[in-house]
């Protein structure tokens, strides 16, 4: 969930897209681990919520554990008046629980 904070006047664009992370066998691979997403999300006015949506691709293995790491940024903000956070990147892990 990325929200919009310090008001929600007016129309703003953010792109994001999913970037590497991690070293090894904890680096998520789009296409194996992830489908690569990137777009652009639009908040209207008094707007101050919007979901993005990554696919997580299962292994044939389903017993496979996986323990591996893949972000999620934010950039060019439309107006330039708009910052995004020092916290530009959201970490996100893929974990399996095998039993």
């Amino acid at each position: 969930m990325v929200n919009r904070i310090q008001g929600t006047d007016g129309h703003v664009k953010v792109r994001y897209k999913t970037v590497p992370m991690g070293q090894g066998d904890s680096q998520a691979k789009p296409g194996i681990d992830f489908e690569e997403t990137s777009g652009v999300l639009e908040f209207m006015h008094q707007e101050s919520q919007k979901e993005i949506v990554v696919k997580i691709l299962e292994h044939e293995d389903p017993s496979e554990e996986r323990h591996e790491m893949f972000g999620l940024m934010l950039f060019e903000a439309e107006p330039s008046v708009v910052k995004i956070s020092k916290k530009d990147t959201l970490v996100v892990t893929i974990v399996t629980d095998v039993a």
